[in-house]
């Protein structure tokens, strides 16, 4: 019986494989750190879009005005006194007057939370470029009230999302932006794509 000759692989050969594979290992790393990032900030607009459609539609279906009210800085806060923290709130505006009335003769009711566990994973929240606005109202019709249409901008490191209320109708529709805006910074004059969401 012979024996052909031995096959394997040499110490140099081996090295250079898991050279290669930890220089892929680390090229995979970053461009899914970056679409996670992506993916976060287009889900929390997504969430932001169904709370207004919730809002909306609740102020149609009751005929009263209809309220999103962001936390300031997009820092959890108590909103509406009840002792819990929240990034948003929605409301019911019974009275009217745009603000958030918890006591009195005609309070408001708050009709969704957006808890601590709801974050809105993005540390620069802002409607419209260049206001700082908190708000969001829907008349009893459930059209946008006050401006033409409101842009709500969610940014997150490089990523950015953009949920637009278009005015007549008070609809909503999800945008990510495709040219790294990020940072605050973002306006409609951006390049951004439609999600479908």
């Amino acid at each position: 019986m012979t024996s052909g000759p031995c096959r394997g692989l040499t110490l140099l050969e081996v090295l250079v494989a898991i050279l290669l594979i930890g220089v892929l290992a680390v090229l995979g790393g970053i461009g899914f750190g970056s679409g996670l990032r992506r993916h976060q900030t287009q889900a929390c607009a997504d969430r932001i879009a169904a709370s207004l459609y919730q809002i909306r539609t609740q102020a149609q279906a009751e005929g009263e005005r209809g309220t999103l009210l962001l936390a300031p800085g997009a820092i959890a806060a108590d909103l509406d006194g009840d002792g819990n923290k929240e990034y948003f709130i929605g409301f019911l505006d019974l009275d009217r007057n745009g603000n958030l009335d918890t006591g009195g003769a005609t309070p408001d009711r708050v009709i969704l939370h957006g808890t601590p566990g709801d974050s809105l994973c993005s540390p620069v929240v802002r409607i419209n470029a260049g206001t700082t606005t908190r708000k969001i109202q829907f008349s009893a019709l459930g059209s946008l009230l006050g401006a033409s249409g409101d842009n709500l901008y969610l940014t997150a490191g490089d990523k950015a999302a953009r949920v637009e209320v278009v005015s007549l109708t008070g609809l909503t529709r999800v945008y990510v932006n495709m040219d790294a805006c990020g940072g605050g910074v973002c306006t409609t004059a951006q390049e951004w794509m439609e999600t479908g969401s």
